[in-house]
Parts: structure tokens; sequence; C-alpha cells
């Protein structure tokens, strides 16, 4: 029978009893709290997050637990800021318990994002502070800023409970000055009575249940003005980790904007998991877009409701009202941050939009000190400058299909429907699939403005079918006559331009318009005033005034640097011919233009004589061209010596019947070549010269 060695025994127990006294040794430290571990703690907590780091205080200092992961509990934590930081520090908690797991300080530390587990404090002060270069307190790492030094890179928590909590953010990029006071907390005691709106947040006098917060401060120029409850503190969990929605309440103002939101959210940190209602308005879509970073409009007063929900950088929004100064619209936009620049994609449609209410977002001043246009004495083309750094902050892809689009104007009727397909694509703005109808005409074509160049480019290509003047255009006339002019319209436009307003672009054009007027007609005291026929003028009066046919109407306008010139301008009816030159400078808002009109028929008491337009757009004056009445008042005053009756010869026009059938035959050429112009150019736009 064999023995075992005993030398064989002693050695198997000795790394076991080695072990169960470092087993024991381990129990013992963590029953102590490690206390010699906490000097070696703080300077391995500061190296990971390059920042200062103080567990304790001198006369208590904090106990530590390993077992599982990392567990603090101090009467006081301080989380430093960096060096280039103005802020006292970046996190202080006082009577604190923290809890963070291995794998989330591995992650800090190659990734800069922190991620607490747990965290709960009597007292909880976050100060974080952005500069203009991106660089960001709340970027826990000795490395470079991101390049978008996002707020939403703010740590995430798993679990958080603050009985009296402070956050402080200044943020130079944006620029935004925020400070708030909230409390945190899983017990059942409601959320004490808000403290007054125009006075400083205060501190909850007794325990909440879920989060309050209540904050203010400036963004840019306006005063900011948020509070905000929830109900529970799961929703707190970070985007790694499954947290459930909660009731989310939100009422912000930024200046004289106003939004409440009424929905849930997982995570109010990062809006991660929002749904639910909102109500906003304010002076102007612009200041409501801006803070989201999204291009919108300056417009008058308005008022919205609709629904909205986010997923990560993802938001969807449906607009089911908007009332935007007098027009009444409804929409759904998708807006995506995850691409760069930010994107925006949706339909909008409504019944009613008001071209006035787009305001300085089509150089129309709205009023207000943020609207107003600069003063231009005798000048009628806006000059607000058009807002064409918002054009490269955002891409856009909309759809407009509108019932009405009033043109702000009662000489114009409506056009409806309007619709039209807007692209916004690295700051060059397309309307394109143009369709407006009115006056049972249709406008089609498209628009382009393009950023880019410094001024920026403005080009045209618009064709214009079938519109009717008389139902188109609404000029009251006394005891039911006739419109001045009638008949379907048909024009081409192609057209460019640059500059920094409409003003401007329009001072710069180039290209042409041609125009031709079918089965039209003209008033017959319109034609008499035109030609000065003083005894036809005032039979027209007597007798009342009817429509002239107009066998033919057709115009060229030429376009050259902002100058429109006639090349030519005919309207041939039955009894006489009108014609225009001159031209119409729109640089500087000047028009020299000289009207005539050869009758066909014969004239008694006639003073036929060009008529001239002459001065500024805005108030123009009109004038004879003196030269013929002086001398056929001067033939009438040597027959007046001879006998009075014949002084009234000169007067008499026996018309030109042989050269107005000369006139119709030159207007059908005209607009024959007129014709074969437009189709030639249709398919290409003009080109500037060089």
């Amino acid at each position: 029978m064999s023995s075992r060695n005993p030398a064989a025994q002693r050695w198997w127990t000795v790394p076991l009893i080695a072990l169960a006294v470092l087993a024991g040794a381990v129990l013992v430290c963590e029953a102590l709290g490690w206390p010699f571990l906490v000097g070696p703690m703080e300077r391995k907590l500061a190296s990971a997050l390059a920042r200062r780091v103080e567990l304790g205080e001198a006369s208590e200092r904090a106990r530590i637990g390993l077992l599982g992961s990392v567990r603090i509990t101090t009467p006081r934590v301080l989380v430093g800021a960096p060096a280039w930081s103005s802020t006292p520090h970046t996190f202080l908690a006082e009577d604190a318990h923290l809890r963070m797991r291995y794998r989330d300080l591995w992650h800090a530390y190659r990734s800069g994002q922190l991620r607490i587990d747990a965290l709960g404090a009597k007292r909880f002060d976050a100060q974080f502070e952005r500069l203009a270069d991106g660089r960001a307190s709340w970027e826990f790492k000795a490395h470079h800023p991101t390049k978008e030094g996002s707020v939403t890179d703010l740590p995430v928590f798993g679990h958080l409970n603050v009985d009296d909590g402070t956050f402080v953010l200044h943020d130079a990029k944006t620029p935004l000055q925020f400070s708030a006071r909230y409390a945190l907390n899983d017990g059942s005691a409601a959320k004490p009575a808000p403290s007054s709106a125009s006075a400083p947040p205060t501190a909850p006098s007794a325990p909440v249940h879920g989060l309050w917060l209540l904050g203010e401060g400036r963004y840019k120029q306006e005063a900011l003005k948020v509070e905000a409850t929830t109900n529970g503190v799961l929703l707190l969990e970070g985007s790694d980790a499954k947290g459930r929605a909660q009731p989310l309440r939100i009422d912000a103002a930024v200046g004289d904007a106003k939004i409440v939101f009424v929905g849930s959210v997982q995570d109010p940190l990062h809006l991660e998991g929002l749904r639910g209602t909102f109500e906003a308005g304010g002076p102007s879509l612009s200041a409501a877009g801006e803070p989201l970073g999204v291009t919108l409009p300056s417009t008058p007063k308005f008022d919205l409701t609709g629904r909205i929900a986010k997923n990560g950088d993802l938001w969807n929004v449906v607009v089911d009202a908007a009332r935007i100064g007098t027009s009444r619209l409804q929409g759904a936009f998708v807006f995506d941050q995850r691409k760069d620049p930010p994107w925006l994609s949706g339909r909008l449609e409504g019944a009613r939009l008001a071209l006035s209410d787009l305001g300085p977002a089509i150089g129309h001043a709205t009023g207000g000190k943020a609207s107003a246009a600069p003063v231009r004495s005798g000048r009628i083309l806006p000059a607000q400058p058009l807002d064409l750094p918002s054009l490269r902050v955002m891409n856009a892809n909309v759809v407009f299909d509108l019932a009405e689009l009033d043109l702000s104007t009662s000489a114009l009727e409506p056009l409806k429907p309007a619709r039209a397909h807007l692209t916004l694509e690295s700051g060059v703005l397309r309307l394109g699939d143009l369709d407006l109808r009115s006056g049972r005409g249709r406008l089609a074509g498209s628009l382009v403005l393009d950023s880019r160049p410094n001024p920026a480019v403005w080009h045209a290509a618009l064709d214009l079918r079938g519109l009717e003047l008389e139902q188109f255009v609404h000029v009251q006339r006394a005891h039911g006559d006739p419109p001045y002019i009638a008949g379907r319209l048909d024009a081409d436009l192609r057209a460019t331009g640059s500059g920094r307003s409409i003003a401007q672009i329009l001072g710069d054009a180039q290209g042409s318009l041609i125009g031709r007027l079918d089965h039209g007609s003209l008033s017959h005291l319109a034609l008499k005033a035109a030609g000065l026929d003083v005894a036809g003028a005032i039979a027209v009066l007597a007798e009342g005034d009817k429509p002239l046919a107009v066998h033919c109407g057709v115009a060229k306008l030429d376009v050259q640097k902002g100058v429109v010139r006639p090349m030519p301008l005919v309207l041939s009816l039955d009894n006489a011919t009108l014609w225009a030159d001159g031209y119409i400078s729109l640089g500087d808002e000047q028009i020299d233009l000289r009207t005539v009109s050869a009758p066909k028929d014969f004239t008694p008491a006639s003073l036929r004589t060009p008529v001239e337009i002459k001065g500024p757009l805005a108030m123009p004056s009109v004038s004879l061209t003196p030269s013929p009445i002086v001398a056929r008042a001067g033939a009438a005053v040597l027959l007046g010596l001879l006998n009075p009756l014949a002084a009234a010869l000169p007067f008499f026009d026996p018309g030109a019947r042989d050269a107005a059938h000369r006139e119709d035959a030159q207007c059908a050429a005209v607009a024959q070549r007129a014709e074969a112009h437009r189709l030639g150019s249709a398919a290409r736009p003009p080109r500037r010269p060089s």
C-alpha cells in the first residue's frame, strides 16, 4: 500500500492559502473602500479624461468599490475644466455616489465620449463651454476638436438622481448663453410651482417626481427661456441602452418666438425618441427656424400647429395648420441632419399663399427693425438684400401645390392653382416645373438663383400661353365700360441677371421678352386719347366706350444691361395703328417712351402727335411732342387770316388707308418673325454678351 508524498501535499496547499489570503485582502479592502487607491484613482481618471479629478475632501476621502464596476461614494466629486476654459470646473457633485462600467471608461479613453452608468447627488453643478473654433469642455480627451463640436456629444447617463442641480452652457459657436436649475428624483412629490418667467430660475423647494427644469439665457441677440417637465428617471438612458418613453412638456421662447411641445421622449438630453404635438408662434418664421438650423423665409406674424418626431438626427414634422400673415398652409417635411449640409424635403400645400407674406425672402420688406428695406427715394423695385447666405446652410427638395397664390395686388387676379418644385443644393436655388394658372392662361418654366458667384446670378426661362387679359388684369371702370385692353396673350421670357437684390438683378438683366396678342380689343376711348383725337374722345364720352378689334398685336422687347427697348411694339386695329419706341431703364428706374397713333379714318379736331412718357418709374410724366402741334397751329393761323372757317382744316386728318394696309402687312410680317424667333430661342436661353 503506497502513501502520498507529504511534500506534494504541501505544494498544493501553498497557492490555495495564497489565493485565500488574497481574496480576504480584496474583501477587506473592498469593505474599507480602498483608501490607498483614492490617489491613484484620481490620477488614473485625470489621465483618461485629461482633466483634474478630485474624489472627496481632505477631511473625508472617498470610498471606492472595484468589484464588477467602479463605484465611488464621496462627499465631493470634482472634474475640472480644460486648461483653455474659463469655467471653474466641468462637474461638481456633493454627497454623491457614482458608478461607471469598465467598458465605459475604455470607451471614454478611446473616443472622448463619456457615459456614466449611475450618478446620484444632493447637489450637482455642470458647467460647459465651447469656443468658436469648436473646442468643447464636454469632450473628455486631449484631442483636436471635432468637426461638428456638437452639443449632442454631452455625456450620457444610465441613471441619474439629483436633488438640486444647476447647469451652465457658454457656447461661442452658436452663440448661446444658457443657465438652468433643475431637479431630478424618483420620489412621488409633486413638482413645485415654477418661478416667475421674468425672475431668475430658482431651485425647487421640495423633491420632484421626474425632471423639472427652468432655464434662461440668450441665443444670439435674443432672450431665451425654457421650462421642461418629464415623468421618471429612466428616460435619461443613453442611446446605447433601451430607454422607455416618458411624458415630456417643453415651453420655450426665443425672443418673441414661442413654442410649446407636449409628448414623450426617451432621452431628453439628446431629444432621442421625441414624439408629440407642438404649437408655435412668433413675429417671423426665420426666428423659429434659426435655432434648429433650418432656413425659413422672413415673414409676418405666424402661428403653427402640428406633430413632430425625431429618430437620431432625422426629424419628421407634419404641419396641420399654419397661419402666416393672411396665408393658410399645411405640409409634411423631413429634416435630415445626418447629411452635410442638412437636407430638408417635403410637400407644402394650402388654400392660400399671399406673395407679400414671404417678405424679404423675395426682396419685399414687411416692416419692423429686422426687415426694413433701405430708403430709396423715388424707387419702386425691391432693394431689400436677398438672404443669400442662408441658401448655403442646408439643401432642400420641396414640392408646392397651392390652391391659390395671391400676387398681393388688387390689379391682378390670383393664380389658381400654383404648383412648383423647389430644389436647393450647394447654394443653387431652382424653382422648376412651374404650373401657374389664371385667366385661362398658364405660366410654365423655371427660375434659378445661384448664390455661389459674387454677386449672385439669376436665370429665367418662362412661357406664358393663353392668358386672357380682361380676366387677369382688374382695372375698375365706371358704367360697365369694357376693359381698356383685352385678348389672349402669349409670351416668352429668356433672361439672366446678377446682383444682391431684385433691383440689382433687374438692373443687370440681359435677354428678351417676346409677346403676341390674339383676338384682342382696345378701348375706343383709350385709342382716341392716345391719338389725341379730341372730337372722337368727346363722342365716345357722349355715346359710351366701345371696344375696337385688334387685328395684330406683337412685341419684342430686347433687354441689355437692364435697359428694355421695344423692337418693335405694334398694335394694328380697324381704324388706327399704335406703336411705341424708346426705352425703360430698370437700373436707374427711368422711362423714356414715345407712343404714336396713326388713324385710318377721317378724324376731325385731331391733334395727332406722339405722346411721350418720361421720368422715374415711380411717377412718370406724360406730355406731347410739340413740333407737330406747332406746325398745325401755324397753318391754322395763316388760313384763319384768309377765312376763319379755313383755320380748322389743318386739324382734320383724312387718314392714310394705303399706309394703314402696308402697316397691317408689316405687322403680320413682324408677328411671323417674332413667332420664328420664339421657336428658335425656346430651346436655348440667351447668352450674355462678353
